[in-house]
């Protein structure tokens, strides 16, 4: 990989639809690690949609185009990139509208990505390693191999968000010692986090904070026999308070805030299209419970999904699937 980053003159960096902290955090992290690594080149920074809100403190967000806004200058610059990096996603399609784009690209592209299942013959050069915490990590850990040297304060900032943001805060079932090897790298630069949780958690709008309560209140379902809980919003619902679908992310981990409840579900319509993430805190294993019945895949705790059918369809299958997983007053009998 050094060689080709050495070599190219233009690099594109490509991160998800609806992206969260992991994958705002890679793209950036990878941007400020690239010229320790030897490129010398002009980077573009591309997202399928808009940077989060609450992401938007993170150095050099300023500098990543969307189609939203740049749909020209989007599908151009990945045309003109002689390297492309993909960063915490497994397959093209989950840049959607700029999937055609990225693959009629004829350049070398990179896969940086922590999910199962990854497409790769549809990259070059493929670092996939599902067990680990973060593609935030996981950039850290290359970069580090190629230059240990590489790490600075714009880096380090953008990676520990990542890993932040995609552990639940550090919450969800980190055995490895290997992610927090890799916070004590990020430490090293003074970047604060409790600042960093401050800007994370403590910096929603008004209208995200209303629309949180309505959630809780108006939308959220829960069913205390069978350990489970989900929360569901419709496209109706995301204009009557204003949100963007990136300002969902974290919604999902209110329903396991519970106790008794060990797996929770956020069912969105965004657009027409219907998603889902699943979040469990027991031995549920929602990866797999997303690969059966929802065309997805993640990790063991945290996993997400698409459904064809209609929302209120969708809502429905979600639970009685739930209902069928998880047996009344016997929760541990669980998918395994």
């Amino acid at each position: 990989m050094r060689q080709l980053t050495m070599s190219a003159k233009h690099v594109a960096v490509i991160s998800h639809v609806n992206p969260d902290g992991d994958a705002i955090g890679s793209e950036l992290g990878l941007h400020h690690l690239l010229p320790a690594l030897g490129f010398e080149g002009h980077q573009t920074l591309l997202l399928p949609n808009r940077v989060p809100r609450n992401l938007l403190f993170l150095p050099d967000t300023d500098l990543i185009i969307n189609p939203c806004d740049q749909p020209d200058a989007c599908s151009d610059a990945l045309a003109a990139a002689d390297l492309i990096f993909c960063v915490d996603l497994n397959n093209h399609s989950r840049v959607e509208t700029l999937q055609p784009a990225l693959t009629a690209a004829q350049c070398p592209k990179v896969l940086i990505d922590h999910h199962h299942d990854p497409q790769e013959d549809a990259f070059d050069i493929v670092f996939s390693y599902p067990d680990i915490s973060s593609t935030c990590e996981l950039t850290l850990w290359i970069a580090e191999a190629l230059n240990p040297n590489s790490m600075n304060y714009n880096a380090a900032l953008c990676l520990y968000t990542g890993m932040c943001t995609d552990t639940g805060s550090f919450a969800y079932s980190n055995e490895q010692p290997s992610l927090y090897e890799a916070v004590a790298r990020t430490m090293k630069f003074d970047i604060h986090p409790a600042w960093i949780h401050n800007q994370l958690f403590c910096s929603e709008s008004i209208a995200h904070t209303r629309f949180l309560g309505f959630c809780l209140n108006e939308r959220m379902r829960i069913f205390e026999d069978y350990g489970f809980s989900y929360i569901f919003v419709s496209d109706a619902d995301l204009k009557r308070f204003g949100i963007e679908p990136p300002e969902l992310d974290g919604i999902v981990n209110y329903t396991l805030s519970m106790e008794g409840i060990d797996v929770g579900a956020m069912i969105k319509e965004t657009f027409g299209k219907v998603r889902i993430s699943f979040r469990a805190k027991g031995d549920f294993d929602v990866n797999r419970f997303a690969q059966r019945h929802f065309n997805g895949g993640g990790h063991t705790k945290a996993s997400g999904g698409t459904s064809s059918l209609p929302f209120d369809v969708t809502v429905q299958r979600v639970e009685e699937l739930l209902k069928k997983e998880l047996k009344p007053s016997n929760n541990q009998q669980l998918i395994r």
